[in-house]
């Protein structure tokens, strides 16, 4: 840490982390300091965090606007955007949300708030803004309310999103508007054949067969007339949604081709439509001209990054040019041409002489490279024609490999050997060229071992396929079926014929007559099982005769439920009889099929409502699943339990779903409750270890804190007994059967010690009482005599003792409360006097009025939430601004011993501190003059009536 870290706040700190812990401190109300760091930090870490402590979104949108580090503009914008659709989406008063949702842009965020917001005004609002036609889509499949859902409807006009919401939505009425909406014949026939709905589809057959009646009576000229004009206002929706894209080229082509379209297609109509060509021609019209501007603008930018660009690589070209010709000289391949040389030579002599402190340097880098390259194309000249000779060998063996015969493989590489020997001979011997060859070598034996090690396995899974084979027909003998026996039979005939390349003859000797045995045996077998299967036809035809019987007596059966109940019983009975005999199988078939399709159609009304109550279930069970996964990784285990206990008992009072959907749901919700359980019984196995060990812990300072208590070095006891304190806030809690006494015993001990001190130091405060008054007499009379300085004087006078005055020693308690009362109302005096002389100041009663309103809506708005959450009545119905309500709904639930059960000891801590906090930064201010000052302190005070009865947290 520097000097100057001494002299600044920890936000301007030298350590990264002192200014991280600083900015983390910070809350919404210090929005100002909070963007002079996110605009000056230098660690961009800390700049992200500074935004993320910003609440407010206008200041956001500032800071990306003049934000110079373009990462961090665009986090702000990211921020400021998140908020706003925020405050659209969770704001309760319709003003407000409103406000917000002005502010909200993309079609992303648009389609989150009407998915998200509780109010119907705002949820029209930001439709009325979407256009997308893909978001439309997902508002339609996610909205909740019905008119949401349809007047999102009424705004496809996307055939193709049209048709695939009809095929897919599950909702009846949903569809059959999005179904109204289709006129095209070939999207007809697709959702007759493919809704997921049964009554859309007939719906859509429905429609369908109209429209071809239709098309018969009106004659093919005003079918054709109103294809064309129904195709014309598809190109002008088209043409509208594209009007607003920025993918420039795209969409001109897009539009290009649109226009094209249209005039083909307008000169078919006999009445052309002017109010549709005007819509067209507004549209692209509107596109070209957001186009020229954006490719004029874009063009602009270009020039500007070139011109910056050739600026600065003006001033490091010379340089860089003769350190890269000197590179490309030496890098030359040893058998580039003399013009190459001379081609970088002329280059260099092109750029002019060099500065003359380098001209004997580089002359001589320059001659020193042109050497280097002259002796490697030399040295390159000798060895490669020694080289050329032996890659041709090594090619040619690299090639060989690649045949499919080995022999010839073997034949060629014995010449290509003789061809490396005789070379070595004429060029001597070269260990690279030897060792690649000793590789090729090496690749020929591994394909040998491989070819040789692939026919030893072919014959050994050869002879397990026939050894399978053998005891598979073996076993089929006592319980194989008809089918199986009939297949084995025929493999085992193909494999006598021609069982293939085993290990050895001895392998087919042994397994041949088990093999001719079995083929004996099964087709004994197939012969007994054809009898069988005869028998079991005979007697299956005599139960499906009954059946049939069965079938055709539930046309007399009046009652819906008792005809769907014995139609599914025949339909399972039949299932389970098997096939009749050939000659009767297809005729009674015929009856039972036709004899059911008639119950079913008479049962239809029946199972429609059977299956909509059964989906409606579903629903309800999806949405309980859906909500209990939300819950299943929630560290709040008290109450999440009783939550998932309702959520079960919820479950078993919703109705049965469909079939094929029970078994999926029910274990999808068995699994999200068994993983919370499961998590919550390990929780309470270490909570209850923890709270031992931390009960054991505070007894241990309880004991230390009693040793200290009678000690009368006050400094060195006092630091003891805060480190003591500081050590017991740090432990967790203890079993609560034993909090109160440990924290009583605690207590009592601290107490006891800063008692006895505070009684010592008030002998010796009287002398500082002296110099405070000393003080006060100065203030006083420099009120009644003012210097020639004027208000200026004054102002910075009691500015100064201001600051000061937190740093006089202590007086006596019972002087604290009348001096600093006598100090308060000099101060109060000096502003009503030179109000124009603390302008600016930390006593500028402006500023003053402004931090105190701050502070009051915070309190308020803490009160509110101590008092929902002790009080049993709702949140809602108490007003934050109504103390009185608030205290006495507190009391109430302090006496129901509300705060043990329902008000959790993190957001006790987390709300004393805040109300601590909030105190500290009250009384700091300076006094406010008049009414207005005395207002805001009596609402401070109203509602400090509920935060003050706040606890500082035990454990």
């Amino acid at each position: 840490m520097g000097i100057a870290d001494l002299f600044r706040p920890n936000w301007k700190h030298s350590n990264k982390r002192v200014r991280a812990a600083a900015v983390k401190a910070m809350d919404s109300t210090q929005a100002g300091t909070l963007s002079e760091v996110a605009g000056q930090d230098p660690d961009p870490e800390i700049r992200a965090l500074a935004l993320g402590r910003i609440e407010d979104p206008e200041i956001l949108e500032g800071l990306a606007a003049q934000l110079p580090d373009k990462a961090t503009a665009a986090l702000a914008r990211s921020r400021a955007d998140s908020l706003w659709m925020l405050g659209a989406t969770q704001a309760q008063d319709e003003t407000r949300a409103e406000k917000a949702l002005v502010r909200v842009a993309g079609s992303e965020a648009l389609m989150e708030v009407v998915r998200r917001s509780s109010l119907p005004q705002i949820q029209r609002l930001a439709l009325e803004r979407l256009e997308d036609q893909r978001c439309l889509c997902e508002v339609v499949k996610s909205a909740k309310s019905r008119e949401i859902a349809l007047a999102a409807l009424e705004k496809l006009s996307d055939v193709a999103i049209l048709r695939g919401l009809v095929l897919e939505e599950p909702r009846k009425e949903i569809a059959q508007a999005a179904l109204d909406r289709i006129e095209d014949a070939e999207s007809l026939k697709l959702i007759a054949q493919r809704a997921k709905v049964k009554a859309i589809r007939t719906r859509a057959r429905r429609q369908l067969d109209g429209a071809q009646e239709a098309a018969g009576s009106e004659g093919s000229t005003a079918i054709a007339q109103k294809k064309l004009h129904a195709q014309l206002a598809q190109l002008c929706r088209e043409a509208e949604a594209l009007a607003n894209s920025t993918d420039w080229d795209g969409t001109a082509a897009h539009l290009a081709e649109a226009e094209s379209r249209w005039n083909e297609l307008a000169a078919g109509l006999d009445e052309p439509d002017a109010k549709l060509r005007e819509r067209f021609d507004t549209a692209c019209k509107g596109f070209g001209l957001r186009r020229e501007h954006a490719v004029a603008a874009r063009s602009q930018r270009q020039a500007d990054l070139a011109r910056r660009e050739t600026e600065r690589e003006g001033e490091r070209a010379d340089r860089e040019k003769r350190e890269g010709i000197l590179a490309r000289i030496l890098e030359l391949p040893a058998d580039a041409s003399d013009e190459a040389l001379s081609a970088l030579v002329s280059e260099w002599d092109s750029l002019g002489p060099p500065p003359e402190t380098r001209q004997g340097e580089l002359a001589k880098k320059l001659e020193a490279a042109i050497k280097r390259w002259s002796s490697k194309r030399e040295a390159a000249a000798s060895a490669e024609e020694r080289s050329a000779a032996f890659e041709a060998v090594l090619a040619a063996a690299e090639l060989s490999l690649q045949k499919d015969r080995l022999s010839e493989i073997q034949r060629d590489l014995q010449g290509h050997r003789r061809a490396i020997a005789r070379l070595e001979k004429s060029f001597g011997k070269d260990p690279a060229i030897s060792a690649r060859f000793k590789a090729i070598e090496a690749r020929f034996e591994e394909l040998e071992a491989n070819e040789r090690l692939a026919r030893e396995e072919e014959r050994r899974r050869n002879l397990q396929r026939i050894e399978r084979l053998a005891s598979k027909a073996e076993g089929a003998l006592q319980d194989g079926s008809l089918a199986q026996v009939d297949r084995l039979l025929k493999d085992v005939k193909d494999t006598l014929k021609k069982p293939g390349a085993l290990p050895g003859k001895e392998e087919w000797n042994a397994l041949r007559p088990r093999l001719e045995t079995a083929r004996e045996a099964l087709a004994t077998r197939l012969r007994e099982l054809r009898e069988q299967e005869d028998w079991k036809r005979w007697n299956a035809g005599s139960q499906q005769e009954k059946l049939v019987a069965e079938a055709e007596a539930l046309k007399e059966v009046e009652a819906l439920p008792e005809v769907a109940s014995r139609l599914r019983r025949v339909q399972a009975e039949w299932k389970k009889s098997g096939p009749a005999s050939r000659e009767r199988q297809e005729e009674l078939w015929t009856r039972f099929k036709a004899a059911c399709d008639e119950a079913h159609a008479r049962c239809e009304p029946f199972f429609q409502a059977q299956d909509a109550e059964r989906q409606a279930c579903l629903e309800q069970k999806l949405a309980l699943c859906a909500e209990v996964e939300t819950l299943k990784d929630s560290e709040e285990f008290v109450a999440t339990t009783d939550r998932i206990k309702a959520l079960q008992e919820q479950w078993k009072a919703i109705g049965p779903v469909p079939r094929k959907e029970s078994d999926a749901i029910w274990r999808r919700f068995r699994t999200a409750c068994d993983h919370f359980f499961d998590r919550r019984k390990a929780w309470q196995k270490q909570e209850d270890a923890k709270r031992g060990e931390n009960l054991k812990a505070k007894e241990a300072l309880c004991a230390r804190a009693e040793e200290l208590s009678s000690s009368t070095d006050w400094e060195a006891t006092s630091n003891a007994m805060k480190a003591l304190q500081s050590e017991w806030k740090a432990i967790g809690p203890v079993p609560r059967s034993k909090a109160d006494a440990i924290w009583a015993r605690f207590r009592g001990a601290c107490d006891k010690f800063f008692e006895q001190r505070k009684e010592h130091l008030d002998e010796g405060r009287t002398g500082n009482l002296e110099k405070r008054r000393a003080l006060l007499d100065e203030l006083t009379r420099l009120l009644d005599l003012p210097p020639e300085g004027g208000s200026g004087e004054v102002a910075a006078k009691f500015v100064e003792a201001w600051d000061g005055w937190k740093a006089l020693s202590p007086v006596p308690t019972s002087e604290d409360a009348p001096t600093r009362a006598r100090f308060d109302a000099l101060v109060l005096r000096a502003i009503e006097g030179h109000r124009a002389g603390f302008l600016g100041t930390m006593l500028d009663p402006m500023l003053t009025a402004q931090k105190m309103e701050g502070l009051c809506v915070k309190a308020e708005a803490l009160a509110a939430e101590v008092a929902s959450l002790r009080s049993s009545k709702q949140a809602g119905d108490i007003d934050p601004g109504d103390a009185e309500a608030m205290a006495a709904a507190l009391k109430e639930a302090l006496a129901a011993s509300a705060f043990r059960k329902d008000f959790q000891q993190e957001d006790a801590a987390r709300m004393y501190e805040q109300s601590s906090s909030l105190r500290r930064s009250f009384e700091r201010l300076g006094p406010l003059p008049g009414e207005e000052g005395a207002a805001l302190a009596a609402r401070f005070e109203k509602a400090f009536s509920v935060l003050g009865t706040l606890k500082p947290p035990r454990d």
